[in-house]
């Protein structure tokens, strides 16, 4: 459901879960290899969202009100949708990865799909995983490839001057959590992604983007929608307004852009949020992983 890589990414838009895929350095996958921009209908969108109305916090003050979210809230969040994170950082620079597990959170118990084991505890497999080494890796593309339980993956860095460099997010567009065993009947698939709501798991990953750049000082995000053609730039631009970013400048193909061009990966508008506020604005629909909106 979303894709989004920053700097090289487009879509992490620093996240923001939508169900979108971009990539900022310009990684824009034909749709044969099961990764495409994708939005929700603008009505389906809108109406899912007055549905669920009061959860997100509108107002500054609400906004100042509510408690910043955390990675421990983030991974409860993903562990809700059978989902493990794994974290590995190297001083100023992160990589997170969003797993696909067989386990899935069903009233007040876990249960895995494949075996139908039952646990009222959360199984170890939905634990997040901390690493630390280098999140660097040139086989990332190759990896969401081969890898059908990596659902998708961020990698970035804080720059100095407490900037959160968001340089590539990619995700696993949704491609089914319910299969039709004969007529009328559907039934779980263990062996698809998790269904994400409005906002989609991407959601996930831009998260643990967003607590890490406040743990290590940085006061805003920044990324790139990258401009591969007109109409997935507009709408890149058009959802990240949605999820509170700004626009700072647009980076064109000219001498003067060479060095944002050589920072970014490409073309596309730069654009910022403040951690502070997306923290605490976003944390209910971590709180409320049953809302309808991850």
């Amino acid at each position: 459901h979303l894709v989004i890589a920053m700097s090289s990414l487009n879509y992490l838009a620093l996240g923001l879960g939508l169900g979108l895929v971009a990539t900022a350095s310009g990684f824009t996958p034909p749709p044969s290899s099961g990764f495409a921009p994708h939005l929700a209908g603008a009505r389906d969108f809108a109406s899912r969202l007055h549905a669920v109305g009061g959860i997100i916090p509108a107002t500054p003050e609400d906004i100042a009100a509510t408690k910043p979210m955390t990675y421990d809230e983030i991974a409860e969040a993903a562990a809700f949708w059978g989902c493990r994170i794994e974290s590995t950082t190297l001083g100023p620079a992160y990589r997170f990865e969003l797993r696909r597990t067989p386990w899935r959170k069903v009233k007040d118990e876990y249960v895995n799909m494949k075996t139908d084991e039952r646990s009222a505890t959360k199984p170890t497999e939905l634990e997040m995983v901390k690493k630390f080494g280098s999140p660097i890796s040139d086989t990332d593309d190759v990896l969401m490839m081969e890898d059908e339980d990596l659902l998708g993956y961020t990698v970035g860095f804080v720059q100095p001057g407490g900037v959160l460099h968001a340089d590539t997010i990619q995700v696993r567009r949704f491609s089914g959590y319910w299969t039709r065993r004969g007529k009328g009947y559907f039934d779980r698939d263990p062996d698809s992604a998790p269904n994400p709501g409005v906002y989609g798991l991407g959601m996930l990953l831009a998260g643990m983007c967003a607590c890490f750049g406040v743990e290590n000082g940085a006061s805003r995000a920044e990324l790139l929608a990258v401009f591969d053609d007109e109409k997935q730039h507009k709408i890149l631009v058009r959802y990240y307004r949605k999820l509170g970013f700004e626009e700072v400048r647009f980076i064109e193909e000219k001498l003067t852009d060479f060095v944002d061009r050589v920072a970014w990966g490409g073309e596309g508008t730069i654009m910022k949020v403040e951690l502070d506020k997306w923290t605490r604005k976003w944390a209910p629909i971590f709180r409320n992983p049953d809302s309808g909106l991850l």
